[in-house]
């Protein structure tokens, strides 16, 4: 592009250009501007002055970097990615099988079968554990027992059919705000406040009722900046994710007891860290109230949920694998399909904050800050029961498996159980 720069040629008439014309104090600008309209294609490409005076260095700041990988995550997507595929084989075969087995009318009968049975549920007991408040309840894998987090650091172990106790794990101070079991109950993961998690181990079999031992950790992860929430083993076992309010969330490998991964992204602390059932995508959420998908076999977040008004203290997958629920402190819980990777429905679910939430293939509950547990189909999304318990704040509330058991911790320092009143 030719451009004019002796003063000759910058000190043409305005007038002759169809410029306006300008006063004499303003010369200078004035031959800059003439300057550039007797370029030779004026018409034909833009102004340089309309391009951004940005360095390579500047440009390179806004392009994605990534940081390479340890070699032991190398190895630990390549286990994901194995089983993950097989996992999800054989979830879409039985998946298969229940169609061909089950005619429609069949399983029409037996959603409301189910239906009827949760609108009976009542609550059937209730255990006082500490002077503090229970912050969070999980019930093992195999349901015979149920782990209680209390803010004065310790985690109790109490039977599912009674809430007896059965044995006390013992933390320091610190508050607990995270429990998960290993796939196989024997091993017990809890976060706290000062940003520790503890790993105990565990076997339902064998355990006895002697609550006086001393059943101390038997190893510590360290590596967060901030308080632990929620904790989340891998399906397959070994592996642990971590959410934590330095608003990162972090994957531990259990076995050789070192960090794989720290993994930034959310602006505000992160509550909550689930695994699909499958195990090849991890769902992440927290008070920035944004819900981020995450593909454990790349590496690399494959999906921004925003819909929540308010900040995200729960969630929960779906066995079907596409399905996941979240809950909010704008009261609602959002199903998101990941098919589609969008909101799936939206339910005015409580008052207050929902402070948990969890999801089997045909029954959703949640625990609310407005001193109730609701129960919800999970073919129509249609709630079934409001439960009160509590005398304050539900802080946490998990199912069996089987579905025949509701645990619920509270503000008013009590777990409790529900069940159907059919069964007493």
């Amino acid at each position: 592009m030719q451009t004019f720069t002796k003063n000759r040629s910058a000190s043409r008439s305005p007038r002759e250009l169809n410029e306006q014309i300008m006063s004499h104090s303003e010369y200078d600008e004035n031959k800059q501007r003439v300057s550039e309209a007797t370029s030779a294609d004026r018409f034909y490409e833009p102004k340089l002055s309309s391009y951004p005076n940005v360095s390579i260095e500047e440009s390179d700041e806004n392009e994605e970097f990534y940081t390479p990988g340890s070699e032991n995550l190398y190895h630990c997507r390549m286990r994901i990615a194995k089983w993950s595929l097989k996992q999800t084989s054989r979830m879409h075969k039985g998946f298969r099988l229940f169609v061909k087995n089950n005619s429609l009318n069949e399983i029409l009968m037996e959603k409301r079968r189910v239906n009827a049975l949760y609108s009976t549920f009542c609550l059937n007991n209730s255990q006082s554990l500490t002077g503090r408040c229970i912050s969070i309840v999980r019930v093992s894998p195999d349901d015979q027992a149920v782990a209680a987090g209390s803010w004065d650091g310790n985690t109790y172990i109490l039977n599912s059919q009674d809430l007896s106790l059965r044995r006390v794990l013992y933390g320091n101070n610190s508050k607990i705000g995270g429990i998960d079991w290993y796939y196989d109950s024997r091993i017990i993961a809890t976060s706290q406040s000062d940003g520790t998690i503890n790993l105990f181990q565990y076997n339902t079999d064998t355990d006895t009722k002697n609550t006086e031992t001393n059943n101390s950790r038997d190893s510590k992860l360290q590596g967060h900046n901030d308080r632990v929430a929620r904790l989340s083993f891998h399906p397959m076992g070994r592996y642990l994710a971590s959410a934590s309010f330095d608003s990162t969330w972090r994957y531990w490998d259990v076995e050789t007891q070192q960090q794989l991964l720290l993994q930034e992204g959310h602006t505000k602390p992160v509550f909550t860290v689930e695994h699909q059932p499958n195990g090849s995508l991890i769902s992440s959420a927290g008070l920035d109230g944004i819900v981020k998908i995450w593909d454990l076999r790349l590496g690399k977040c494959i999906s921004n949920l925003e819909g929540h008004m308010g900040s995200i203290y729960g969630s929960s997958w779906r066995y079907n694998g596409y399905e996941l629920a979240t809950a909010s402190s704008d009261g609602s819980i959002k199903i998101w399909d990941m098919r589609m990777q969008k909101e799936k429905v939206s339910i005015p679910a409580h008052s207050k904050l929902i402070s948990d939430v969890r999801l089997l293939d045909n029954v959703m509950i949640s625990s609310s800050y407005d001193n109730t547990i609701n129960i919800f189909s999970s073919d129509n999304w249609v709630k079934i029961k409001t439960i009160k318990g509590h005398t304050d704040k539900v802080m946490s509330c998990d199912i069996t498996k089987s579905g025949q058991s509701i645990f619920s911790s509270g503000w008013d320092r009590t777990i409790k159980l529900y069940k159907s009143a059919k069964e007493y």
